[in-house]
C-alpha cells in the first residue's frame, strides 16, 4: 500500500483534476519496481501462458508432418523451451 499512496499523492500534487480513490478507482495506473527504476506500464498482452521463453533448456523438434510433431512443440514452448526445428520425410523413396 506504501507505492500506492506514494504514486496517489504525486498525481494529487502535479495534477489539479486529479483525485485519488484507492478503494474503487476510475483509471488504474500500472507500475513496476525494478531496483532503483519506476517504470510505467502502458499495456500488457496476453501470451500464451506457462514460463516465459528461454528459462528451460533449447531443445530440437523433429517435424514429420504429423499434427502431433506440432502440438508436442507448442507444449515444449509453454514449458518455457526455446524450440529449433528440424524437417524429415518418412514417405518413403515413392514419396
Amino acid at each position: 500500500m506504501k507505492w500506492e499512496r506514494y504514486v496517489g499523492g504525486g498525481l494529487n500534487q502535479h495534477i489539479e483534476s486529479a483525485r485519488v480513490k484507492l478503494t474503487n478507482p476510475d483509471v488504474t495506473v500500472h507500475l513496476e519496481v525494478e531496483d532503483d527504476r519506476l517504470l510505467l506500464i502502458k499495456g500488457r498482452y496476453e501470451g500464451i501462458g506457462g514460463f516465459p521463453i528461454g528459462t528451460q533448456e533449447d531443445v530440437l523438434s523433429l517435424i514429420s508432418g504429423g499434427f502431433d510433431s506440432g502440438v508436442s512443440s507448442y507444449m515444449l514452448m509453454r514449458r518455457g523451451c526455446r524450440v529449433h526445428y528440424c524437417f524429415f520425410n518418412l514417405g518413403g523413396a515413392g514419396a
